[in-house]
């Protein structure tokens, strides 16, 4: 049974919602020291985002013997902050209230999980404590992607963080600014932990370049990629779950 809580981030103290799980099965003394983060994307991300991914994931890790936790970055799902008040510098603050919890809880290493735009948070953080990562579609060349999707938008001026509108969702024009500045390969240089990646070919925003832009600058020791030929975003038809669940299965048991 999941346990709701919240985890304050940032000056204003603002609190994130998060779930954690605790494993079904007894776990090895390593295990007892791992935890499952799971890191969603933006704009449309969230902790039960396409079709309850991390809820159907954490099934899967905890029968596994794996804690888990999964969590609303500020702005995001039913966390504190309105959606244009989302940025790069905020989710990097979120990320390191998450860290800081589970090292308070006594956990020393961890497994990252990130789907979209959340890999781009998560190959900042990872270092000697991961273990692993698994990568949904992400996007991860920040500066292509704003280019390819946000740029040209019409602005809307408001009362409170200017941005524009796409698709019903709020992007602020702070995050289009740090995106069309960031560059994440220097961090992808210096990953050091096995990673599994899986998407859609038929993905119209992890679209080829962004994996391509990953393969050629990722150096971690061993990377294993897996596409879809029918797979769109999000990777929700029971028969790319069962895949998905299957490859991390295959992929926990090789490195765990």
């Amino acid at each position: 049974m999941a346990q709701v809580f919240e985890i304050q981030s940032g000056q204003k103290k603002q609190f994130m919602s998060a779930l954690y799980s605790e494993p079904s099965e007894l776990t090895t003394p390593e295990h007892k020291k791992t935890l499952v983060i799971m890191v969603h994307g933006f704009p449309e991300g969230h902790k039960q985002g396409h079709k309850d991914l991390f809820g159907d994931l954490e099934y899967l890790f905890t029968t596994s013997g794996l804690h888990t936790l999964r969590f609303d970055m500020r702005c995001c799902g039913s966390s504190e902050g309105l959606q244009e008040e989302f940025t790069l510098q905020g989710a990097n603050t979120d990320m390191d209230a998450i860290l800081d919890w589970a090292h308070k809880q006594g956990f020393e290493k961890i497994i990252y999980v990130a789907e979209g735009m959340g890999a781009a948070h998560v190959v900042r953080k990872m270092n000697k404590t991961t273990r692993m990562a698994f990568f949904f579609w992400p996007i991860l060349d920040l500066k292509s992607f704003c280019e390819q999707h946000y740029l040209g938008a019409t602005q809307q001026d408001t009362i409170n963080v200017p941005h524009i509108i796409l698709n019903k969702d709020r992007i602020g024009l702070p995050l289009i600014e740090e995106m069309k500045e960031t560059d994440l390969t220097p961090y992808l240089h210096e990953l050091r932990a096995p990673i599994l990646m899986q998407y859609g070919l038929q993905d119209k925003l992890a679209d080829e370049h962004q994996i391509e832009y990953f393969r050629k600058h990722a150096k971690a020791p061993r990377i294993d990629i897996t596409s879809y030929e029918d797979g769109e975003n999000g990777l929700s038809t029971a028969r790319h779950r069962q895949m998905i669940f299957y490859h991390i299965g295959q992929f926990l048991s090789k490195f765990s």
